[in-house]
């Protein structure tokens, strides 16, 4: 059996799959359902509802288990799909293909498709960040999602990278693996693997300034659907001093200055400023650092970063 199914946006399908009994010596029967993206003629991966890990051939009933219908979802993007049933084993025996329901679904919250640097989504140091591999994803209807990237801008020279990966499914070995890679692909010194343990952390020494990607690999066999979490951590960097290129400056009134501060040391981890005037009503400051004057008086604008040193300007309005 075949069936067409054709999908307006992204949207969860809910199938079921059901097929009757047989005696115990006619068994096993058993029935396969499969989908299929119409344009590549890939399968598209299913999460079965109940708990049970994501299928990589389809998904199959048997007649001999209970109960004898398994429920699936399947999260996709607009297009055609086709749906193919058979019936397996040398017993007949009666399928059904319920078309459960179809509904909206929610923006992909995993940043899918990542699955080339192309498509690598881009990350921050110190912050932890969620994904998957092999699970239906409404972007990604490959059934191929063996790896993801994740796209890492180091502005400066890090002493040390310190990469920490763990994975949800910790009842099972799974065969993953995380690592932080220069622009050319290939890992840069040593990788995290998720496979009796579910979760590790590796440490990058010395590592240049330039472009790099945490890569999640998941090995083409003996590997499930599973969640992961991350994270990159380097060493924090405090300000030593914030300093501006104006000390004192005279405006006349309606003119706007840009004031340009510089952080000391380059590497410093968190460059936030805030800017403040001491009289606004003569002379205000942007949180970019444009200086605008309003009328004949003086104002201090200082800056100040994120641990407390500063710097300040004094604006003379004509």
């Amino acid at each position: 059996m075949k069936y067409k199914i054709s999908v307006e946006q992204d949207s969860v399908v809910t199938l079921v799959l059901s097929t009757t009994a047989t005696t115990s010596a006619q068994r096993p029967n058993s029935m396969n359902m499969d989908l299929f993206h119409a344009n590549t003629t890939s399968m598209v991966y299913a999460n079965t509802l109940d708990g049970a890990y994501q299928a990589a051939y389809g998904i199959t009933v048997y007649s001999n288990e209970m109960p004898l219908q398994r429920t699936v979802t399947y999260k996709l993007m607009p297009g055609t799909y086709y749906l193919r049933a058979a019936q397996l084993g040398a017993y007949n025996a009666l399928a059904w293909i319920t078309l459960q329901s179809v509904t909206p679904a929610e923006p992909d919250a995993f940043g899918e498709p990542n699955d080339a640097m192309a498509q690598a989504k881009s990350i921050k140091v110190n912050t932890t960040y969620a994904g998957n591999i092999r699970y239906a994803s409404m972007r990604d209807t490959s059934g191929e999602d063996q790896v993801d990237y994740y796209k890492l801008v180091l502005s400066s020279n890090v002493s040390s990278l310190k990469l920490t990966a763990s994975r949800a499914d910790t009842d099972r070995q799974n065969n993953v693996d995380v690592f932080l890679a220069s622009a050319s692909g290939y890992s840069i010194g040593g990788q995290v693997a998720l496979i009796t343990e579910p979760g590790g952390s590796i440490t990058y020494k010395n590592v240049p300034k330039g472009t790099y990607y945490v890569v999640v690999d998941g090995w083409p066999a003996n590997a499930y659907p599973t969640e992961y979490t991350f994270r990159v951590d380097m060493p924090t960097v405090k300000a030593k001093s914030v300093k501006l290129n104006k000390t004192a400056i005279t405006l006349k009134k309606g003119r706007k200055i840009t004031l340009k501060a510089t952080i000391s040391p380059t590497n410093t981890t968190d460059k936030t400023l805030k800017w403040t005037s001491s009289n606004p009503k003569v002379a205000k400051v942007s949180a970019s650092g444009k200086v605008t004057a309003l009328k004949k008086g003086k104002a201090k604008i200082t800056v100040k970063t994120s641990n407390g040193k500063k710097y300040t300007c004094v604006v003379t309005v004509a």
